[in-house]
């Protein structure tokens, strides 16, 4: 099997290194294609795969094809492959566009799914969620579930409006980097270096997930599970409420879900 990704920026980028270490595919049979040749050969050289001087030589070897451009590019790329598409799996992740865009603009026999990434897949530890379109099949869903799942973690959704509320991962992960730095530098504050710091940080940000992935609790669950009644974590805890932590959390999730709804209407 190959596949080939169209767009090697942030995201492609992170999608093709995930990929490349998850060996589903083994990294020889990715090919990337960028607008900058450049570009696509020194991220191809960097994690092991290919790069294409054209979208369409790329689209032709391979049986898969991502998408990864920006909104705007998406129709400046679909419209000169044509026929390239006959018999592909093609795998948007352009934030905010939907089935209805894409599957008029491809061959009858292309398949077009969307996927969500996010940034974490370039070490495999990210979440995908992604949408079947009406022409994919039950074996096109148990090769993206393999596929997406090798850079991390991988979920099907039922209708591509789902793809919104994923912007609780694809954005809120930022939302933990800032976490991150604010325990890091009150390490530093008392006298820790910065190296040292974000790596203790980073590392209970990364215990959280696991353990909320893989205990089956939820997350107030968790948190009195860590914090003893008058103790330390809990004097910690009470302070973020007392600040709107977790309020100011949620109205962020609302904002970029609710943004992202408008440019979708917008399209």
């Amino acid at each position: 099997m190959r596949l080939c990704i169209i767009g090697t920026g942030k995201m492609g980028s992170a999608l093709a290194t995930g990929l490349a270490k998850g060996r589903t595919v083994k990294p020889k049979d990715i090919l990337l294609v960028d607008s900058s040749f450049q570009k696509a050969k020194e991220l191809a050289r960097e994690i092991g795969v290919t790069a294409c001087k054209t979208a369409d030589e790329a689209v032709r070897k391979s049986q898969i094809v991502i998408i990864a451009v920006k909104p705007n590019a998406v129709d400046e790329v679909l419209l000169p492959l044509g026929g390239a598409l006959e018999g592909k799996l093609l795998v948007s992740i352009a934030a905010t566009i939907p089935l209805s865009f894409i599957e008029p603009r491809t061959p009858k026999s292309c398949r077009v799914a969307l996927a969500m990434p996010n940034i974490a897949m370039q070490s495999c530890a990210g979440m995908c969620c992604y949408v079947l379109g009406k022409r994919c099949s039950a074996s096109d869903a148990k090769l993206l579930q393999k596929l997406l799942s090798s850079a991390g973690y991988a979920m099907r959704l039922s209708r591509d409006s789902e793809i919104d509320n994923v912007y609780i991962s694809s954005s809120g992960i930022a939302f933990f980097f800032m976490a991150i730095d604010s325990l890091a530098r009150a390490a530093q504050q008392n006298g820790m270096k910065r190296e040292q710091a974000l790596k203790i940080a980073a590392a209970a940000a990364y215990g959280a997930g696991a353990v909320a992935l893989s205990s089956g609790k939820e997350p107030l669950e968790l948190e009195i599970m860590v914090a003893t009644k008058g103790g330390i974590t809990a004097e910690g805890l009470k302070v973020l409420r007392k600040k709107g932590v977790p309020q100011a959390f949620l109205s962020a999730a609302k904002t970029c879900i609710a943004k992202v709804k408008r440019l979708r209407k917008s399209r």
